[in-house]
């Protein structure tokens, strides 16, 4: 049994061929173009940070770029040497997929707040196919059979003409359902597994009442299974129990690469959420485990399980890409509970299939982890890569002996990257591309070529801007390019003393209604905000004529001062920052 009173933050792990300058079996690693090391950067460079991140699915033949970043979408036909500016087909897009189609020209969607989108012309234009957003999951033979569905929280939905049109499907009356996952060999066997639950997976903070148990465990149906290409469902939980008790509550399901030859899958579920005694009062405990099958869900039994504990584990579970004969396995177990010092990641291996379990990599308190990407296969054994959120600032550890041992692996200067599922992807041929906070995407691996393209600029900055902009190279990256000309404005300005001691400002103007920005005087910090501050009055101190020009990562204000002079402030809302200079 597995009991820890740790938890975590917050971080990603994900699997690629990372061997030291490694390459692909026959395929020799691209030399270094530039001082990043293997690192090569393929832009588009600037400061708006990548949300989501696709690939041609004939990636490195087809080197076609897609990336979602604020408010529009940048294409590239070349790997990143050049780039044009789309509009994006909805606000917040948070997934990108490029999808091989039945036509030449590979199919879009893109996953945002207002649904799902299709594009059939390579994201130039979008159509909305479905108002529900959620987890595509898309058929390993879908540029013949078009099969997809999405999984959304009022309803799953399914497609069979490759994403054009969609319909409410219900194999699981009164259940949510979690997640649908194609067998990897569905051409030939048909199969289809899903997670049906009744009710959510919430953390410890939003698990109430405290005093009362659900019984989603007992409750949820756990996996279904289809062998007619989703025409029909049964239920396969059979053994998804701990010494009696179901663990229905099946969060996410893992099968196995070779499932072909083993037909093994994994089932990460929960099991009861009773209530204990914690810091003199009540909270929910949770208890959880792992369950293998090796009979194509026919049966199940536990593989590792996590004793009842205040703490909340999230588990996430990738095979290896020969699983049938290497049995190599890596579990991230994600702990937390209120304070980030409870908060902690054990990376776990196995090396048979699953029978045994160990752990090969731990970091307590202040720390956290995420998902696991799928691991790729490399030669000899397949490698990782694990990105630490910690208090110190974490950093990225690597291995490349399948999760035995570990060393550093730092990112290039600058390539700061939130990794997730949307803005990592691992190639065919090994090679990991990473979407950063700024200056675009990074790569690594057999297939990265630095080619560092630019966005075209829609406008210029002002004349009044143009002098700054030529002495200053750091305000151009920092502010990006300049998305309209400057226009007049009136500029509304208050002044205040934080605390009795800081010197704070609130600007705000007619051309944009919507934002006010809090300035500290003592920090060159920034706030933006979409209502007025409470205790802000809605009156200024002064009004002035200025003019406003709005930049991708800011807007770019020209205050006249009451000594005549004029000043240049970059409100910066991307970095928490802002820049006041001379004019």
């Amino acid at each position: 049994m597995w009991h820890r009173a740790v938890a975590p933050l917050g971080i990603a792990l994900v699997a690629a061929l990372l061997g030291l300058g490694s390459a692909a079996a026959g395929s020799p690693a691209a030399p270094p173009a530039d001082d990043s090391g293997p690192w090569q950067r393929l832009g588009p460079l600037g400061p708006v940070p990548i949300s989501a991140l696709a690939i041609s699915p004939a990636w490195p033949d087809d080197r076609l770029l897609l990336a979602a970043r604020g408010d529009d979408l940048a294409r590239s036909p070349d790997g990143g040497a050049t780039w044009e500016r789309l509009p994006a087909p909805a606000p917040h897009v948070t997934r990108l997929v490029l999808a091989a189609g039945s036509a030449d020209t590979p199919v879009a969607f893109a996953l945002a707040d207002g649904g799902l989108s299709r594009s059939t012309d390579l994201g130039a234009s979008w159509q909305a196919v479905l108002p529900a957003g959620g987890e595509l999951s898309l058929s390993p033979d879908f540029a013949r059979d078009g099969l997809a569905f999405l999984a959304a929280d009022d309803a799953l939905y399914q497609s069979a003409d490759g994403g054009a049109t969609w319909a409410p499907t219900d194999p699981a009356s009164g259940q949510h359902v979690q997640q649908v996952v194609f067998s990897p060999d569905f051409a030939r066997d048909h199969t289809l597994f899903l997670a049906a639950v009744t009710g959510g997976f919430p953390d410890f903070l939003q698990d109430h009442p405290d005093d009362q148990a659900p019984d989603d465990h007992e409750q949820s149906l756990g996996v279904l299974v289809s062998r007619d290409g989703g025409q029909s469902w049964t239920p396969a939980s059979d053994g998804l129990a701990v010494g009696g008790i179901p663990y229905r509550h099946v969060r996410r399901l893992a099968l196995s690469p070779t499932y072909a030859q083993d037909g093994t899958l994994f089932a990460v579920a929960w099991g009861p959420r009773d209530p204990g005694p914690l810091m003199g009062g009540q909270a929910r405990y949770w208890s959880g485990a792992i369950f293998r099958s090796q009979d194509r869900a026919a049966t199940w039994a536990p593989s590792l399980t996590f004793d009842s504990t205040p703490w909340r584990h999230h588990l996430f579970l990738s095979l290896s890409p020969r699983f049938a004969a290497d049995g190599l396995a890596l579990l991230v177990d994600d702990s937390s509970l209120v304070s980030p010092a409870q908060a902690g990641c054990e990376v776990h291996r196995t090396t048979d299939h699953g029978a045994t379990w160990a752990t090969a990599l731990s970091q307590y308190s202040y720390t956290g982890c995420g998902p696991l990407a799928p691991l790729l296969a490399a030669d000899p054994t397949p490698a990782a890569l694990v990105d630490f959120e910690t208090n110190g600032g974490g950093g990225w550890m690597r291995s490349t002996d399948g999760g035995e041992s570990w060393e550093p692996f730092p990112l290039p200067d600058g390539a700061h990257a939130d990794l997730s599922a949307s803005q990592l992807v691992v190639t065919a041929d090994g090679t990991l591309l990473v979407g950063a906070r700024a200056d675009g995407i990074w790569a690594f691996g057999p297939s990265a070529q630095a080619t560092g393209g630019r966005l075209p600029c829609p406008a210029e900055p002002g004349p009044d801007a143009a002098p700054a902009f030529a002495s200053d190279p750091t305000l151009q990256q920092q502010l990006g390019c300049a998305l309209e000309p400057p226009h007049p404005a009136h500029i509304q300005e208050w002044h205040q003393l934080f605390g009795g001691q800081t010197p704070q400002r609130l600007y705000w103007t007619d051309a944009d209604p919507g934002s006010w920005y809090t300035l500290d005087d003592g920090a060159t910090t920034l706030v933006h905000w979409t209502e007025l501050p409470f205790g802000w009055p809605a009156q200024p101190d002064r009004t002035v004529d200025g003019s406003v020009q709005p930049f991708e990562a800011g807007t770019l204000l020209l205050v006249p001062q009451p000594d005549g002079s004029r000043h240049l402030l970059a409100l910066l809302p991307i970095l928490g920052q802002y820049r006041e200079l001379t004019a």
